[in-house]
């Protein structure tokens, strides 16, 4: 059961602030004093902020990797459990936030790389669409060749488009290379790179 009172709101802020500082010492003691028996995950997913994150969605979108290894290891918490109202996995917020290190490990213990929140935008498609200079396009590149590797589907359709779509848009073509060599099809009909706002030529500057 969520909570909504005035209360519970500074109850669940209580949780989320050692997630988002990566106080893991403090989350232990949370835990240890405040969880007595029943179920670790639906208590701790019960606790929601104004948009349904959990202390695992914030821990996961600011980089707070030890909090997240705290949760899956000791505390054995199936990472896609946890799911705000739009639909969002700690692996979504991990890729919004930019904490790549963070995203790494949630695939590597087992996150779903084709969950999809309420739009269907899986964390490929997040992916695929962020572009912000070098460092974050090969973080993304590197990220982007992991969820593939996970089982993530190269040609589920988000908002129209698939990942290849979104890659294209914004131009990047190292990105466009690892979709295509994964299988991603240019010619899924509703998402034909030039609805997409890419060149149409873009595929015709990419060498393998």
């Amino acid at each position: 059961m969520v909570l909504h009172s005035a209360e519970a709101e500074d109850d669940c802020c209580d949780w989320f602030f050692p997630a988002i500082t990566g106080d893991l010492d403090r989350l232990k003691e949370m835990v240890s004093t405040r969880l007595n028996g029943g179920n670790l995950a639906n208590t701790l997913a019960s606790y929601k902020g104004r948009y349904g994150q959990t202390v695992f969605h914030f821990a996961a979108s600011a980089g707070s990797i030890r909090i997240c290894q705290y949760l899956v290891e000791e505390l054995n918490l199936n990472v896609d459990d946890f799911i705000s109202d739009e639909g969002l996995t700690p692996l979504h917020s991990a890729i919004a936030g930019e904490s790549y290190d963070v995203a790494f490990y949630l695939l590597n213990k087992g996150a779903n790389p084709n969950a999809a929140e309420k739009r269907g935008l899986t964390p490929l498609h997040m992916a695929a669409k962020i572009d912000m200079g070098l460092f974050f396009s090969l973080c993304c590149f590197w990220l982007t060749r992991l969820c593939l590797q996970a089982g993530a589907d190269p040609n589920l359709v988000s908002l129209g488009q698939t990942p290849l779509g979104v890659a294209a848009a914004i131009g990047d073509v190292e990105m466009i290379k690892c979709l295509l060599n994964a299988g991603a099809d240019p010619n899924v009909p509703s998402t034909r790179l030039s609805n997409a706002g890419a060149d149409p030529n873009v595929l015709n500057h990419v060498s393998f």
